[in-house]
């Protein structure tokens, strides 16, 4: 097994996900204005904040500890709150709702 020794490029975590999610974005978000954010804490909520031409975003929380203490303000807060879910398959489906929404459409 080896260990790292260094990161190329800058590293996003827990602390910095908002400021170091928003560098260097137009090579890969370029005219998009729709946002599916992924969150597993209260503090996820504004990580979208400041993307350039933002229409539309949702929001998906996954509550995963203390679920009864914090259901309410996740409810409050997310769009849709998984509990007890660690996959992607809900995030997965949407996605592949409107990919195949546009590949029929493009078909046509």
């Amino acid at each position: 097994m080896g260990v790292v020794c260094a990161f190329k490029g800058d590293v996003i975590h827990t602390f910095n996900k908002r400021q170091g999610a928003l560098q260097n974005t137009q090579q890969f978000v370029h005219d998009r204005s729709n946002v599916l954010l992924l969150g597993d804490s209260l503090g996820d909520l504004d990580m979208a904040d400041g993307v350039q031409g933002l229409r539309n975003i949702l929001r998906i929380g996954y509550l995963n500890d203390k679920v009864e203490e914090r259901r309410e303000a996740y409810v409050r807060s997310y769009d849709i709150v998984l509990e007890k879910d660690e996959t992607l398959d809900v995030p997965n489906a949407i996605i592949n709702y409107h990919t195949a929404e546009k590949r029929d459409h493009a078909t046509v």
